[in-house]
């Protein structure tokens, strides 16, 4: 409903019962990887996190500094920790100052999603379709938050490309700490998974962090992510060539034709179906919760010495 309030902001995250949380789903095996380098657990989402007085990183580690790495959640992919000159794993990273600030990318899904079932494959057609569903967030003045701008830039270009495409944004607005509905409708997740279905393509670009959810739903069900890239790392892009599976756009202006470009590969329901099937064995193979923890000491250990931070 219009002006409805969609989300309350809590004043204060609870931090020790976030790290509980986290760590109670990480198998022995990666737990095994954080102890041997001295990681420390710690998740928080914000700078304000870290220095809150209260409940901040600092207050509940006020030893911080003395260790060698932090391992990190957060949606701030550059806000550095004052004073820490360890190795950060975050759940997005800008890859431009990646050597700086020492951080290396963690991009695990939080919620596992190898219970979702593919979707039933697509018809090929000559000309490729693209949906997206999702939300824009604006400042109380109406402007849109520099977090969510590429997005709604995303979007722009995607309804002025030329393609076919099915978009369902809602608008919220951020108000005295409060989310509220400007326009749009929220969609059941039947819903939102039959949109889904419609469209052999799905866009994905970043929103608060530096990363998209909807991308891992997509490989997940089997649909071919046209990706934004906003200067993100890829999780394992060390090892899997992302090119050969999604569409990977640089330029928005140019969508059109990396998605065309793409799509040229199929010409049948045959090869765009098996393409499809290879989204989701990638998924389960390495994207997915067990196998992220299963590859996670060997995939960072490689990563390590690439960067010479062993």
């Amino acid at each position: 409903m219009i002006g409805e309030i969609v989300y309350e902001k809590p004043p204060i995250f609870q931090l020790r019962e976030l790290n509980a949380g986290w760590m109670n789903k990480l198998t022995d095996g990666v737990k095994s990887f954080i102890n041997s380098h001295n990681f420390y657990p710690s998740v928080f989402y914000n700078e304000n996190d870290i220095n809150h007085p209260i409940n901040g990183i600092r207050h509940a580690v006020p030893d911080l500094d003395s260790y060698s790495g932090v391992f990190v959640h957060q949606d701030a992919p550059d806000t550095p920790i004052a004073g820490f000159d360890g190795i950060e794993f975050r759940s997005s990273i800008t890859k431009t100052i990646r050597c700086i600030t020492k951080a290396k990318q963690l991009l695990w899904t939080v919620q596992d999603l190898t219970h979702l079932k593919p979707l039933n494959p697509s018809d090929y057609h000559e000309k490729p379709s693209v949906q997206f569903c999702g939300t824009v967030v604006k400042r109380a003045d109406g402007s849109v938050f520099t977090q969510q701008a590429q997005r709604f830039n995303a979007l722009q270009a995607l309804k002025e490309s030329g393609l076919e495409h099915e978009i369902n944004l809602k608008i919220q607005r951020f108000d005295s700490g409060k989310f509220i509905l400007e326009s749009g409708t929220h969609l059941s997740d039947e819903q939102y998974w039959k949109q889904m279905e419609d469209h052999p393509y799905g866009l994905s670009v970043r929103g608060w962090g530096n990363w998209d959810y909807r991308m891992y739903e997509m490989l997940a069900s089997g649909r071919i992510p046209v990706h934004i890239n906003t200067d993100d790392e890829l999780l394992f892009e060390n090892w899997i060539d992302w090119d050969e599976f999604i569409v990977v756009v640089n330029n928005p202006a140019k969508m059109k034709a990396e998605v065309e470009e793409f799509h040229s590969q199929f010409s049948d329901n045959n090869s765009l179906r098996h393409h499809q099937k290879q989204l989701v064995k990638l998924y389960h193979e390495f994207l997915s919760f067990p196998a992220f923890c299963k590859w996670f000491g060997e995939y960072y250990e490689d990563d390590f010495r690439k960067w010479g931070l062993e």
